[in-house]
């Protein structure tokens, strides 16, 4: 087996082969990630003042977090 069939024959292994669709798997995760943020932030903008209380928060920590951009940690 020469070099060059050696090189190809490790890229072709299973396993050892770049994986393109590991930057889809991630897009794909920011994404749910992303959509889940923007939910949570939503409904917790909907949460009354009673509840707030219960989880320890006020109308303006709910505030700072819900006008933060789905992006934005």
């Amino acid at each position: 087996m020469t070099r060059l069939d050696l090189a190809a024959h490790r890229l072709a292994a299973p396993g050892l082969a770049p994986r393109r669709d590991g930057a889809l798997v991630r897009g794909r995760a920011l994404l749910r990630e992303w959509l889940a943020r923007s939910r949570q932030r939503r409904m917790l903008l909907e949460l009354d003042e009673r509840t707030l209380k219960d989880i320890g928060l006020t109308r303006a920590d709910v505030a700072i977090e819900g006008g933060k951009a789905f992006w934005e940690r």
